[in-house]
């Protein structure tokens, strides 16, 4: 007798086998002997008749996301609110710096990467090595930096020292330019917040957010509408969408979430997407075969709606989205040269984050890094990745202070801790980091 298809796929299904397909090298050869062992019974057994063999597995270098509904939704509200924290959780076992490094293996570059709490942004080399170092004396709190092509750092900032999100209009907030030499260029007060970037046409673009009274949303609590803002070169608005009124136009490609009110300062309300990323395509040769890349599109990560999502400014409208009972807490999401989208799933549901790949034209992943043991690694807020020359991908671990860098086989070939430490011995943590090319910042040392 045939046994039936479904149960063996679940043999297949088992752990080992789910290790093969994630992307550790270290786990294949046990999980290969325990297919191979499959393999041998059913063709001992003869249990694959021929309606069967028609219906091949999925396709091996797909990764299966884990289930959304795994953990209490309770328990996701609860680290939604938490607050970034300044200090990981546990003793530092190392004084920090780099810890490992695999030269032949590791791509070329210089990191830059930035402390939220201290205001601090540093750029070493690959062994770890202090280049450059900007910081800003009297500031609160720096959400994110990102180093132009003209060598001025721009600075998304909070001049209160308080904790993230305490009312649902913060005034506090600033995005401002540093020169190569750590001199303010210029400020302005703005509700930016989380990310900021250079354009290709020169402009600036950002998050920022208002408070609005929304029904649909809550009948009673001001909702926290997030914008997004483009700006002159010298971060003079210019332009402002609202988030909330292109999703609610088009809910059947992006049906809303409900998120719990957010207590702050004691005045509850709703932070319903908490956005943290956003990047204009800058694909030309992407965008003369597929509308998805259109120079006027915008990708947009959306922590709080557990989704990523693609708007065109120009028409300011909803043109894709993904996400939603396959991410949890998302951060820091990226288009890549090959039209994937890369992004940090910070696995809320699961308490344990992975880098993962998508496909934006077929909605299926093809591709996530997780730890040999999944709950090793694990950031309930912040994270980043990027895709460097030659397949690797750069990971920061942002709530353990720490940035490593895989193969796409998932070895890890170089390893930064921040030296930084409080009188407990526990490390700073990372807001992100990146790597940038070597000759870009050795033009900008040589001056």
């Amino acid at each position: 007798m045939c046994a039936p298809m479904t149960q063996i796929w679940a043999i297949c299904q088992t752990p080992a086998h789910e290790q093969m397909r994630s992307g550790n090298a270290k786990t294949r050869p046990k999980a290969g002997r325990r297919l191979r062992m499959v393999v041998l019974f059913l063709g001992a057994t003869g249990a694959l008749c021929a309606c069967e063999r028609q219906a091949p597995p999925p396709e091996p270098q797909q990764a299966k996301a884990p289930a959304k509904a795994a953990g209490p939704k309770s328990d996701v509200d609860k680290l939604r609110q938490l607050g970034y924290t300044g200090f990981s959780e546990q003793v530092a076992d190392t004084p920090g710096g780099v810890v490992t490094y695999d030269r032949s293996r590791s791509a070329p570059g210089y990191n830059l990467y930035s402390i939220g709490e201290q205001c601090r942004a540093e750029l070493i080399d690959a062994q770890g090595k202090v280049l450059k170092k900007w910081e800003m004396a009297g500031s609160g709190n720096w959400a994110h930096v990102d180093l132009a092509q003209s060598g001025d750092l721009l600075v998304v900032g909070r001049d209160s020292s308080e904790g993230e999100d305490r009312s649902v209009s913060d005034a506090t907030r600033y995005i401002a330019c540093l020169d190569w030499n750590n001199q303010l260029r210029w400020k302005r007060s703005l509700t930016a917040h989380h990310d900021v970037e250079t354009m290709p046409s020169g402009e600036l673009l950002t998050l920022t957010f208002g408070a609005r009274t929304l029904p649909a949303v809550s009948a009673t609590l001001p909702v926290r509408d997030n914008m997004l803002s483009i700006l002159d070169r010298e971060g003079n608005e210019l332009r402002q969408l609202s988030l909330y009124d292109m999703v609610s136009a088009d809910l059947g490609r992006f049906p809303l979430e409900t998120v719990a009110p957010n207590r702050g300062d004691g005045k509850p309300w709703v932070d319903l997407f908490h956005c943290n990323s956003i990047e204009s395509m800058r694909w030309p040769n992407l965008a003369q075969k597929d509308p998805l890349y259109a120079p006027s599109n915008v990708l947009v990560c959306i922590r709080h709606q557990d989704r990523i999502a693609i708007f065109d400014v120009q028409a300011s409208r909803l043109v894709w989205s993904w996400g939603q009972d396959e991410i949890s807490g998302p951060h820091d999401a990226q288009v890549l040269e090959n039209g994937n989208i890369l992004l940090f799933d910070n696995g809320l549901t699961l308490k344990r984050s992975r880098a993962v790949e998508v496909d934006p034209r077929t909605n299926s992943i093809v591709w996530q890094y997780q730890a040999p043991r999944p709950q090793d690694f694990f950031s309930f807020s912040r994270g980043s990745v990027q895709r460097l020359p030659g397949g690797n991908t750069l990971i920061c671990n942002s709530n353990s202070g720490v940035a490593f860098e895989v193969t796409p086989e998932g070895s890890v070939v170089w390893e930064f801790h921040c030296p930084y430490q409080n009188a407990e011995k526990k490390r700073a943590t990372i807001v992100r980091v990146k790597r940038h090319p070597l000759a870009f910042i050795e033009a900008l040392l040589a001056g």
